[in-house]
């Protein structure tokens, strides 16, 4: 298996950082200490900190995409698992979804990086949404509300839940889990 190259690198402990510690809390040298590179190296591919988070959350968008692609096929119940296992994991590593992460920062962020963030966060909720629409066509879902609204709650209810299992412990994301696909599954 190749071994990701140096920018790679940077890129994946920068967004590792950012999930656990937030954006403003990380800096260039953590993360030549953590790769054992020097603070030059860094700068060589992202030559300031924005250019870096702008990258991180680019790499997010692209990510989602393939993540749609991938599951384009399955169910639209195998789809919301599949969505679903994405904060589980994150739950499981202690890291927060990145949109989590940067949105508590968002009046400190450079323009840049809150439009692209608006990017990544209309993907994930459109998706999603597209997702509420054909599960409830199928018969697969059931909600009273708009599918934009039910995608709305869905994804603040995971990404809420991801923070809060920090302090009240895993099983309460389970328990937020059980409420949205019962929610979802039982007829109302």
């Amino acid at each position: 298996m190749k071994r990701p190259d140096t920018r790679q690198q940077i890129l994946e402990l920068a967004e590792n950082l950012i999930r656990s510690k937030g954006y403003n809390s990380f800096s260039y040298h953590e993360i030549a200490v953590g790769l054992g590179i020097k603070n030059a190296a860094i700068h060589y591919h992202f030559p300031t900190k924005e250019v870096l988070g702008l990258e991180v959350i680019r790499n997010n968008i692209q990510q989602f995409k393939d993540f749609e692609e991938r599951v384009k096929e399955l169910t639209p119940e195998q789809q919301l698992d599949e969505f679903i296992k994405i904060y589980d994991t994150n739950c499981d590593t202690g890291r927060v979804c990145l949109v989590g992460a940067i949105s508590v920062e968002y009046f400190g962020l450079p323009e840049n990086m809150t439009l692209v963030m608006q990017g990544l966060t209309r993907v994930i909720h459109g998706w999603l949404t597209r997702l509420m629409e054909a599960g409830q066509s199928a018969g697969a879902f059931h909600f009273r509300t708009a599918p934009a609204q039910k995608a709305l709650m869905i994804i603040t209810n995971l990404a809420a839940g991801v923070q809060l299992a920090r302090f009240m412990g895993r099983e309460s994301f389970q328990e937020i889990i059980k409420g949205i696909k019962y929610d979802l599954y039982s007829q109302h």
